[in-house]
């Protein structure tokens, strides 16, 4: 119920409006009723709907989220962005807040499915929209387009988009939500940066292992998990390695990492 009502928000819109429209047409102004009070009586028919549709989200937003960061799974925050956005935003022209919000979700769900390229096309499509009053979105499009950029291997931009969330994050009180949220993503992307730049040293992996202390979900265990075993493969540690890339398979479920461990272990007994 609550996904039909997700996917058919502009339809019950019309459908309320349409019938609040013949009836003033026929019934309310033939009997003298003010313009201004059918208005009212029309915005007031269709409060109902949309805080039946405000509840319905977030009810689902939040199944999707914890479906994503604790089972590992991408699949349903996706389709809720799709259904979401064709209903708010049929003919994809839109760059308001709540469309500009839905389309930081599927990035999101985008990159943890690995599609990288599409992620990238939609985070440059928003980011002009996103403005320094908006500072939480902001910070997300930037820290989500950095991971895109790392796993596409493109270093350079990715180090210019590191330095503009440090700047960013210099002008945030440390003591706020935001802040931390944002701190342990930025986290993980200088990390998979200094391993991009200098490859899996001990170095490098001890910045890994501090992730794994701090990380509050499975989904970024996992990341930070494949992330020591990059490191330890590097360093020719193979079997402290597959420690680490089973518990990618394990608990990876549907995100990329589990396949990329799947393969970095067939690789390794070959």
């Amino acid at each position: 119920m609550n996904r039909w009502i997700c996917r058919n928000y502009r339809l019950g819109i019309y459908l309320i409006e349409g019938i609040m429209m013949g009836n003033a047409i026929f019934f309310l102004r033939p009997r003298g009723i003010p313009l201004l009070t059918i208005l009212f009586l029309m915005a007031a028919a269709a409060a109902p709907w949309i805080l039946l549709y405000g509840s319905s989200v977030r009810r689902l937003i939040r199944e999707a989220v914890v479906a994503m960061n604790m089972e590992c799974d991408p699949e349903p925050l996706l389709e809720l962005t799709r259904d979401c956005l064709h209903s708010l935003d049929p003919g994809g022209k839109k760059h308001g807040g709540n469309i500009l919000r839905w389309k930081l979700n599927q990035s999101s769900a985008l990159i943890g499915l690995g599609r990288y390229e599409e992620a990238l096309q939609v985070l440059d499509e928003i980011l002009p929209f996103l403005h320094g009053n908006n500072m939480e979105a902001l910070l997300i499009c930037r820290n989500n387009r950095a991971s895109v950029l790392g796993f596409l291997g493109r270093t350079g931009e990715m180090e210019q988009e590191v330095r503009q969330i440090d700047e960013m994050m210099g002008r945030i009180r440390q003591d706020t939500p935001l802040f931390q949220a944002s701190k342990l993503s930025l986290q993980r992307n200088r990390c998979d940066l200094r391993f991009l730049q200098e490859g899996g040293t001990p170095q490098v992996e001890n910045l890994y292992q501090e992730i794994l202390k701090e990380q509050n979900s499975t989904r970024n265990l996992v990341m930070a998990h494949l992330g020591v075993a990059r490191c330890a493969l590097s360093q020719g540690e193979s079997h402290r390695a597959r420690e680490h890339l089973r518990f990618v398979l394990d608990h990876g479920n549907k995100l990329i990492a589990h396949q990329v461990a799947r393969n970095m272990l067939e690789q390794m007994e070959n």
